[in-house]
């Protein structure tokens, strides 16, 4: 399942058929955000967002990823080795 957590309004998912480096894809508002995992918490970095994405939106998905940096990273690691 894609899906590995979800936060409020925020939905995280993890393609199975997805490529490096590790990110999410995190759903909000009908608006997407890709959020690269980095090599730890302080090391997300913001990929790209779909029109339309608001900025605190984007901030936010940021900040919860670095948040859940431990349980996102462990999921892309189960489903891309």
């Amino acid at each position: 399942m894609p899906r590995v957590l979800r936060v409020g309004d925020f939905l995280f998912h993890i393609w199975p058929n997805d490529h490096p480096p590790a990110h999410v894809h995190i759903y909000v508002g009908g608006t997407m955000i890709v959020v690269e995992l980095g090599s730890g918490p302080d090391f997300v970095t913001l990929r790209r967002a779909s029109r339309g994405t608001k900025i605190p939106e984007v901030r936010r998905a940021v900040a919860l990823t670095a948040e859940h940096w431990q349980a996102l990273h462990d999921a892309w690691r189960r489903t891309h080795g």
